[in-house]
């Protein structure tokens, strides 16, 4: 899921936020933001961070930018990056690894237009991407559970569980499927 949300940075991070994108805000306050400036508020704003330290490394790159307001990383910035991991990980991510016919674009096939769920894949990615943070701290706090330090450190490992699992529950009912 890391994967997902940096590949959205690099490949969509400059494009303006869709309208589909949250559709329950007012089109008018979703105007001149974008993606990335989307998931970098997102992310920070819930203190959540990469596994992947590369990933992490990419994501810092575009928070910086959109805190300070200046140009996103491009493909030119990643093409001539010395840090050999940061440069093959971005560039990866860049490659189309497949090509969608003008034939079958122009006959309307379902599936052909790549710009048309972008709303909903950066919604999805965001919330999986929670959910499997969840997932982590509540599987510690379950050990933590097993093996309380004293009462009181169960009790608060506790709490906190359920609070998390209620946190949980709303991101599945968005996605409106079941998350295993």
């Amino acid at each position: 899921q890391e994967r997902q949300v940096i590949s959205l940075l690099i490949n969509r991070g400059a494009d303006p936020l869709p309208e589909d994108a949250f559709p329950e805000t007012p089109p008018e306050e979703l105007q001149n933001i974008t993606i990335a400036q989307v998931i970098v508020n997102d992310l920070l704003s819930d203190g959540i961070t990469f596994e992947n330290q590369t990933y992490q490394h990419i994501f810092n790159l575009y928070a910086e930018a959109v805190q300070q307001q200046q140009p996103l990383p491009d493909a030119n910035f990643f093409a001539s990056n010395s840090d050999v991991e940061l440069r093959n990980t971005a560039l990866d991510m860049m490659v189309m690894r497949y090509h969608i016919s003008p034939l079958w674009q122009q006959r309307n096939v379902p599936g052909c237009d790549l710009n048309r769920h972008v709303g909903l894949d950066l919604r999805e990615s965001l919330s999986i991407f929670k959910i499997k943070k969840i997932d982590k701290r509540i599987a510690n706090l379950e050990n933590r559970i097993r093996h309380p330090e004293n009462e009181e450190d169960l009790f608060m490992a506790l709490d906190e569980k359920r609070q998390l699992i209620a946190i949980r529950r709303q991101f599945a009912s968005g996605l409106h499927r079941v998350i295993g």
